[in-house]
């Protein structure tokens, strides 16, 4: 699993202490008015407008945590519209680069 790891210094009476703080390394943040589901690739691949097993469904406005089931596999992640009959899953795009894109869903 992808963990962010953060350390820092303690403040006041803590200025011995270390605090150490585990945070998931992605947070998938749906600003969309749709229900979304998101895979690997690998695995939403050929799928059509099917869920495979291993995906993760959000509600408008919400976030859920995500890691990568499998790493040996192009960590590129798909998505699709769940309430939007026939939609199909994307490409798949890289979540790690920071930087701004468009996803086309039919």
């Amino acid at each position: 699993m992808d963990t962010g790891i953060s350390v820092r210094k303690g403040k006041g009476r803590y200025r011995d202490t270390h605090i150490v703080t585990f945070a998931p390394r992605y947070l998938l943040d749906n600003r969309s008015t749709h229900k979304l589901a998101f895979a690997q690739r690998e695995f939403a691949r050929g799928k059509g407008t099917v869920n495979p097993g291993g995906y993760i469904s959000t509600l408008p406005g919400s976030s859920v945590v995500f890691h990568w089931p499998r790493n040996d596999y192009d960590q590129l992640l798909c998505v699709r519209l769940m309430d939007t009959p026939n939609c199909t899953w994307s490409g798949g795009f890289e979540v790690n680069k920071p930087k701004s894109f468009h996803v086309n869903m039919r």
